[in-house]
């Protein structure tokens, strides 16, 4: 008999043949090197979680031949699903869950699963025993599909916004009695999938009103109990996911769009390593990393907040890179925080270096009932730990220091695009920034935007769009005045920064 416990692996380079019992318990590893490894003979592999009776556990089977019935024995029948992404749902979209009861899981997929029957609102210790089974190992194609939309954002039958992302979304999992790194994992399908997992930690009982994308139901469970995790980190913060993906866990993945209708995405022993924790079940622990990166809150009157990260890295670019960008889809029917690539929002989002104090990053809200809210830091890491942070409300004409104190703001039921830059530079309230801005310069213009200079002469000018594209960039200019010819009038809301020749820094909005 071999009993691998809590925390403890055995690592095999080869096949394992059993002829007694080997039993894995929760948070142990069975580890293997070679993928062309046969096993022989049945194991025990046993899963324990913290759930309630209403609370969806993601699984996925380290074993052959299992019935997902199984994994909960007291769950009803009706309560098991898989997830279709092609599947027309009755919102005017593609994917729904769809009934997996009785099925036989298939290694690399996943599936959700209800609490027990007896289980209550109070949240206890389940146990799940993928039993006498051959446990799974070397190279697993998993089949994943997208829907054929490809175009503009637009509102389900139910009102809820619906992107092109949505039909891609592919439930799969872990096929392994072992913990997998999640970046070995995207790294290995960088042609298939976005760079990034979404792992469902079942934090939020249902709900009342917040209809998904997919359907409109009476209550409904909160989209923000998905974390996202890539190379820049995890959106829940610094002190979260390890980075593992445990053994029997499922997760989301997106596939990427385009004109391909169905791929695989490929698992092998390469993602496995006896150093490797195998003990965060969507559940999350301590990691640290040296990286420089800003967490922010979007936070309501009863303080439940909403997160997204912002990273500055070596690896990074300013353009939307694979793994270390993540995009998000907006609940209308829930406050959140993203920032942007282009038109796409983003939930996690990485710059490249070297970082400047005069970066601006818009971001956006949405904000599902009118009231009193606030933007705040989380944590930070690296080179932010010595930064200030500010807030620029454009609506307000006022820039708040978050490094010291959240700014609380209110906000109508909207979806907020257009109000708030993050900044790390804040010339515009310093005394003489301030009377620059007010009595010195003059911007005017009809069909061509002029920029006057009553004292100092104008060093630089750069202009942004509300989006934080750069539109416009002139150095060396030594005038006082200065005509932009590049810019067509187009009645959107710019940004300007106009560096003068004593380096004072002013910032200003302008409608052309």
């Amino acid at each position: 008999e071999l009993i691998i416990e809590d925390s403890d692996f055995v690592a095999i380079q080869d096949g394992l043949t059993n002829n007694g019992v080997v039993t894995v318990k929760n948070n142990g590893s069975l580890i293997q090197v070679d993928d062309n490894g046969i096993n022989i003979g049945n194991i025990d592999y046993e899963r324990t979680v913290s759930m309630r009776k209403q609370d969806y556990v993601y699984w996925s089977s380290p074993l052959q031949e299992f019935n997902v019935d199984n994994v909960s024995p007291l769950t009803p029948s009706g309560f098991i699903y898989k997830w279709d992404p092609t599947f027309t749902n009755t919102n005017g979209g593609q994917g729904y869950w769809i009934d997996a009861s009785s099925e036989i899981m298939i290694p690399g997929n996943g599936y959700i699963v209800r609490g027990p029957d007896n289980f209550n609102t109070t949240l206890q210790n389940y146990t799940a025993t993928f039993s006498n089974g051959i446990p799974n190992n070397g190279a697993i194609n998993a089949s994943i599909s997208r829907g054929n939309y490809t175009g503009a954002d637009y509102n389900g039958t139910n009102s809820v916004n619906i992107t092109r992302f949505d039909d891609n979304w592919n439930l799969i999992g872990n096929p392994y009695p072992s913990a997998i790194n999640v970046i070995d994992f995207l790294n290995l399908n960088s042609g298939v999938i976005e760079g990034a997992v979404r792992l469902w930690t079942h934090g939020t009982l249902p709900s009342p009103g917040g209809s998904p994308f997919y359907g409109d139901f009476a209550t409904n469970y909160t989209a923000s109990d998905y974390i996202t995790h890539n190379g820049s980190g995890t959106v829940t913060g610094p002190l979260g996911f390890n980075g593992f993906i445990a053994g029997g866990q499922g997760f989301m993945v997106l596939m990427n769009d385009g004109p391909t209708a169905s791929d695989n995405v490929l698992f092998n022993n390469a993602l496995r390593n006896k150093l490797y924790a195998n003990n965060q079940f969507y559940r999350t622990s301590s990691s640290t990393i040296d990286k420089s990166r800003i967490w922010l809150n979007l936070s309501n009157e009863d303080d439940l907040a909403d997160r997204t990260l912002i990273a500055y890295l070596e690896e990074a670019t300013d353009l939307k890179d694979r793994l270390y960008d993540a995009v998000t889809t907006v609940d209308p029917n829930a406050h959140s925080i993203y920032t942007f690539i282009d038109d796409d929002k983003m939930t996690i989002q990485a710059f490249a270096l070297p970082f400047s104090v005069d970066d601006l990053i818009p971001l956006g809200i949405n904000i599902p009932s009118p009231g009193n809210y606030a933007i705040s830091i989380h944590a930070v890491e690296g080179l932010f730990s010595s930064e200030q942070v500010f807030i620029e409300d454009l609506l307000l004409n006022s820039i708040s220091n978050i490094s010291e104190e959240p700014y609380t703001f209110f906000a109508e039921t909207n979806e907020i695009n257009d109000r708030f830059i993050l900044r790390f530079n804040v010339a515009t309230l310093s005394t003489d920034d301030v009377e620059f801005d007010s009595n010195t310069i003059i911007i005017s213009g009809t069909n061509q935007m002029h920029i006057e200079s009553k004292k100092e002469m104008i060093k630089e000018v750069v202009v942004y769009d509300i989006l934080g594209r750069k539109l416009l960039s002139d150095t060396e200019i030594y005038n006082q005045n200065y005509a932009i010819n590049a810019i067509e009038k187009s009645n959107s809301v710019l940004l300007i920064k106009i560096t003068l020749s004593n380096n004072h820094v002013v910032y200003r909005k302008v409608l052309f």
